[in-house]
């Protein structure tokens, strides 16, 4: 592995007829934005970028962006959040309730017309930064991985972000 910086090409405009998709495909295009351009997909994107220094690390799982409103339960306490994106494994929900790495949590969300109920354990916290610095690099919120997830939903969830991620391949 290197930590030699692997650059990553984002097409953004008008939808192109089929012989140029073609030729953005052979360019080594990583993805694609078609108009009309929606806020939160641009912003997942550039997030990506921004957050990966290392692009030869393999992923172990295809991201989507999502949009969509998330309860979470933990012990006792209940909350809410946006999950701003998603994998087969996890995902990112932006929230401004506190929860600590490792904590054992239970998700429900919508997922197009089908609810997903997942158990998952926290991974990662995204806080401001220090010295009250207000820019951060992702919203409040947390990294998520699911567990013990049922066949049903499974498959639910990787049929659902091989369409969304087939919506932004060039």
């Amino acid at each position: 592995m290197t930590d030699e910086h692997v650059p990553r090409l984002l097409i953004v405009g008008v939808e192109p007829d089929r012989e140029r998709r073609n030729l953005i495909r052979q360019a080594g295009a990583d993805w694609a934005l078609w108009e009309p351009l929606a806020d939160r997909e641009f912003r997942f994107f550039v997030d990506a970028a921004r957050s990966n220094r290392n692009w030869k690390v393999p992923l172990q799982t295809v991201r989507v962006p999502l949009d969509t409103l998330g309860w979470i339960r933990a012990g006792a306490h209940r909350g809410a959040g946006i999950l701003r994106s998603l994998s087969r494994r996890g995902t990112l929900i932006e929230t401004s309730e506190s929860y600590t790495v490792g904590q054992p949590i239970h998700v429900e969300f919508q997922l197009e017309t089908r609810p997903i109920s997942v158990f998952a354990n926290v991974t990662r916290m995204h806080c401001p930064k220090a010295g009250g610095d207000e820019s951060i690099d992702h919203p409040l919120g947390i990294d998520v991985i699911f567990y013990e997830v049922d066949d049903l939903t499974d498959g639910a969830i990787e049929e659902a972000v091989e369409r969304l991620g087939s919506h932004y391949r060039p």
